[in-house]
């Protein structure tokens, strides 16, 4: 495949921001145009109807759209230096399976550059009220995509879309934030930093203008991108009007699998999930479950090599420091934590992981002692 990059990102821009004029039609007409989109500026009305396949009012209004492209050329300007990238729809290297969906964002501004790795994509997310439980198992099942050279991608929302994103970045993975306002309006803002640490190892997209404020609207909305960049969607904590289950929703629309985490049928925080997979959603509790589910979609041969690199890296590390630390004595999780300053949610994670692997054992409610010497 030839490399093509859109000659003119201003007039996506110019689209995408232009009233009566959505995603769908946006993709309708870049679809007929392909690579001569330098073409629409000298058609006649009729004649962008005829070959796009619109009507001749939305035809009119895309012509009186890109009669004024000045602030568009500013806006692309302003982008460049803030040293952000934009990927317009029918670039070679927009992302694939969010080209596949019913209505991709014309254009979507990013932090840094995707990768081709980022194919092998799959979301994690849940309420923003996560319980130690809720962030425990993202923790776990993101750092266990993550091991898998598995991209994982989320909203940066408090609670398990934070976790979800910190621990994939702990697993030494990559992730995709996807913002629910411009990339220079950084949302919820106690996550500033988090989202400075995803632009190094992973990136921060958005289909909104870099400084336009977050607004409630916008939400809802940029969860179909975040299911759009994913093969699956797995849903781990959420009550019955999450907007978690906005994204699962548009995740079944568009083909894609989801999951969902069970939890206690006493806790309001896992109503919205037991209800998904009373309705078909697949239940998990770990990322191998979610893998083996649906290896065919992914990009297979990056899995087990990065699987085998991440147990000799990461297990050596802190796996490796908390069996140094444990022995036949028990020691408190608060003992642990404060010994090795690990953050409780990730330690959580890594002591289940160890007792799965039969190293370490629980005892007399947060003690645990060590199984092995290996």
């Amino acid at each position: 495949m030839s490399k093509f990059r859109n000659k003119n990102p201003a007039l996506c821009i110019r689209l995408a921001s232009a009233e009566g004029i959505g995603p769908v039609t946006v993709k309708k007409l870049l679809d007929a145009f392909g690579e001569n989109t330098e073409n629409i500026f000298s058609c006649s009305e009729k004649e962008i109807s005829e070959t796009a396949g619109v009507t001749v009012n939305t035809a009119s209004l895309i012509k009186r759209a890109l009669s004024d492209m000045s602030g568009a050329r500013r806006e692309l300007e302003k982008v460049k230096k803030n040293g952000y990238r934009v990927y317009c729809y029918g670039d070679s290297d927009y992302p694939f399976l969010l080209k596949q969906i019913h209505d991709p964002p014309a254009v979507l501004y990013s932090s840094s550059r995707l990768q081709e790795s980022d194919y092998n994509s799959i979301a994690v997310v849940g309420t923003r009220r996560a319980s130690d439980y809720g962030k425990t198992v993202a923790s776990l099942i993101s750092q266990g995509l993550a091991s898998y050279n598995i991209c994982v991608v989320s909203g940066a929302a408090a609670g398990i879309d934070t976790e979800a994103h910190r621990s994939a970045l702990k697993a030494g993975g990559r992730t995709i934030a996807v913002m629910g306002g411009g990339l220079n309006r950084p949302y919820p803002s106690s996550n500033r930093r988090l989202l400075e640490k995803i632009g190094l190892s992973g990136t921060v997209l958005s289909e909104y203008s870099p400084d336009e404020i977050p607004s409630p609207v916008n939400f809802p909305r940029r969860n179909r991108i975040i299911s759009g960049l994913s093969h699956g969607v797995v849903v781990v904590e959420a009550a019955r009007r999450s907007g978690a289950l906005i994204t699962a929703s548009f995740a079944a629309e568009q083909g894609r699998q989801v999951y969902a985490v069970p939890g206690s049928v006493f806790a309001g925080g896992s109503r919205g999930c037991l209800d998904l997979i009373r309705d078909g959603a697949v239940p998990v509790s770990g990322a191998e479950e979610i893998i083996d589910d649906i290896r065919g979609q992914l990009d297979s041969g990056k899995l087990e090599k990065s699987r085998a690199e991440f147990e000799t890296k990461y297990f050596s590390g802190y796996a490796s420091e908390i069996l140094n630390f444990l022995s036949s004595r028990p020691a408190h999780v608060d003992i642990i934590k404060n010994k090795l300053k690990m953050d409780i949610s990730f330690l959580a994670s890594q002591l289940t992981s160890l007792e799965l692997k039969g190293l370490i054992k629980k005892i007399d409610g947060d003690k645990y002692i060590k199984l092995t010497d290996e």
